[in-house]
């Protein structure tokens, strides 16, 4: 096993580049057992490392998982572990019980991997595996594949690298934990103490990966006006980035599904450390939304995140980034927090529209300022842009059917003659349905909500939820149950719920020219949701996402139908967790 070939390579870059992070303390306590001990194995003065505190849980869990999914087939090849040791061919002397590990050390300006894996014998996991090489020293070996590494025996463990010089002088100290711990405070270490696999690189190595991936960057650097473009925000990019301390990340396998965690950290005093400064975290929840199938659900704690200035900034430092659009930054002192639904509509895609069953919830205590911002919003989009013609209309305190009044609004759009139309008109169609961008606006309790049809049904279910008198999805036994996977008051959090997207992509395929409904993957509407959480504190920025089981059985069958030359499964439903208890 070579800790430089590109299989194990691959894997330390995942750790000591966390592409998704835009990742001062007192003194934490060092992780606790088991990942404690796993810890010691590591030298205190590694730039980054990957461990397993416990090969057999890993696999364990994993095995559960897969059996979880409900595709005998995938559990054919035999245990997870077992299918490990003979991918990186060292299936004989491995301990189960053991910790293993791949440590990044630091070597001059450079750095030297090696892996350190837990053995019931090392004479009998060396022989096993690999061949002596006696002229290149005592302690030299090849694997399989030919390649030359170095092998040094540590207590429980064996050390291999592919650096005589790296592995010879390898020796244990008081290990990483408690310089870890300090780095990362109890945030960070309580993250780190949750997974089954835990990656964490420091300084070092991250400002070494994005020197090597801003080396790239630059290699693929576009000629032309849009040149100068792209320096200034790869530059911005590396400014920015260099307030990077600390990145982790963290794979938590369990017979439900799967969860991923990341943790980053930046100096308090760096550009990055101010934009993830962060606020007060509110008791936002989706108290403001049906209790009904979803789409995709989502909420923003404004407060939490530090404001909308806050949020503006971080988002003016991010190449490509979106801009709020201007309702909300012209009502920044008033607003507290978003929450948004997408539910299927009885109309279906055809004639509704995705965002036909749809809200939009703005909590503020002046709604009415931020109603007028919407107005103003919305009427300013008067014009001429890409080929199509907008003409705003707003309707102040409309009486609708059944005596209830709200604000409606209308954007018309028609064709310039001449203009190209492009995929303008089927996006509008599929986002918004024949009736284009219509809706209804109202006060609320504290709170402004906005529909994206004028149906009155949904408008009114909307309000009585708000109101209270309607039930919501705050105490949704589904969601409740993915809590302790996510970030406790998280400032951002959504569910996609994939088995009403299942449906929803067959009737997208058959609306695109071209499209086709029958090569579309077959969800069952039993699937669970995939959940995500973000939070901003302190100068970290914190992520965790949950794929449930039943979602990764779809997954399985994807790939299984791809690798034997098929179109898209057909799977049937996995057990959901109710078929289980």
């Amino acid at each position: 096993m070579n800790p430089r070939t590109p299989r194990l390579r691959r894997l330390l870059a995942s750790v000591v580049l966390l592409p998704s992070a835009l990742t001062g303390v007192s003194a934490a306590q060092a992780p606790a057992e088991p990942l404690g001990r796993a810890l010691a194995l590591v030298p205190s003065r590694a730039a980054a490392f990957v461990v397993v505190p416990s090969l057999k849980r890993a696999s364990d869990e994993l095995q559960q998982c897969i059996e979880r999914m409900d595709r005998p087939d995938a559990a054919l090849a035999g245990r997870p572990i077992d299918q490990l040791k003979a991918a990186l061919g060292v299936s004989v002397g491995v301990d189960d019980l053991g910790a293993l590990a791949i440590v990044q050390l630091p070597k001059a300006d450079a750095f030297s991997a090696v892996a350190i894996v837990p053995v019931k014998d090392s004479k009998e996991f060396l022989e096993g595996n690999f061949k002596r090489a006696a002229d290149k020293g005592d302690d030299a070996w090849t694997n399989p594949s030919g390649t030359v590494i170095y092998a040094k025996t540590v207590e429980s463990h064996v050390v291999l690298g592919d650096d005589a010089e790296t592995v010879r002088g390898f020796a244990t100290d008081e290990g990483i934990g408690a310089t870890v711990a300090q780095r990362l405070g109890e945030r960070g270490t309580s993250v780190m103490a949750k997974g089954d696999v835990i990656a964490w690189a420091g300084h070092s190595a991250l400002q070494a990966q994005m020197k090597e991936a801003d080396a790239t960057a630059r290699a693929q650097m576009p000629d032309g006006e849009l040149a100068q473009r792209f320096e200034d925000e790869r530059k911005r990019m590396t400014e920015l980035m260099s307030g990077l301390e600390d990145g982790v990340l963290v794979v938590d396998v369990d017979p439900l599904g799967v969860g991923l965690r990341t943790f980053a950290k930046a100096k308090a005093d760096s550009d990055l450390g101010s934009l993830l400064k962060g606020g007060t975290d509110g008791t936002s929840t989706f108290d403001r939304l049906p209790a009904q199938p979803f789409y995709a659900i989502g909420r923003v704690d404004i407060a939490g995140i530090g404001g909308i200035a806050a949020l503006e900034q971080l988002l003016a430092r991010v190449p490509t980034a979106p801009t709020l659009p201007a309702w909300l930054t012209s009502a920044r002192d008033d607003v507290r927090g978003l929450q948004f639904g997408v539910y299927p509509s009885k109309l279906g895609i055809a004639a509704g529209g995705l965002l036909n069953d749809a809200y939009l919830v703005i909590e503020t205590p002046k709604p009415d300022v931020v109603r007028e911002s919407m107005r103003q919003a919305i009427l300013a989009t008067a014009g001429e842009l890409g080929g199509v013609k907008r003409e705003p209309t707003w309707t102040k305190d409309k009486e609708l059917k059944g005596g209830s009044v709200a604000d409606a609004f209308e954007v018309k759009e028609t064709p310039v003659p001449g203009a190209a139309a492009g995929y303008g008109p089927i996006v509008s169609q599929i986002v918004f349905g024949s009736r284009g961008f219509v809706g209804f606006v109202r006060p609320v309790s504290n709170a402004v909500m906005m529909t994206f049809s004028q149906r009155v049904d949904v408008l009114e279910r909307g309000v009585a939820v708000s109101s209270g008198a309607g039930k919501s999805l705050a105490n949704d036994g589904t969601i409740k149950s993915y809590r302790p996977w996510l970030i406790e008051n998280a400032d951002i959090e959504g569910f996609l719920g994939v088995g009403q997207l299942g449906k929803l992509i067959q009737q997208v395929a058959g609306m695109v020219p071209g499209g086709n409904a029958e090569s579309m993957p077959k969800i069952p509407t039993t699937a669970e949701p995939i959940a995500f959480a973000a939070e901003v504190d302190k100068a970290s920025f914190e992520t965790a996402c949950v794929v449930p089981s039943t979602v990764l059985a779809l997954f399985y069958d994807q790939i299984k139908a791809q690798m034997l030359g098929g179109g898209a499964a057909a799977p049937t439903a996995p057990a959901t967790t109710s078929d289980k208890e």
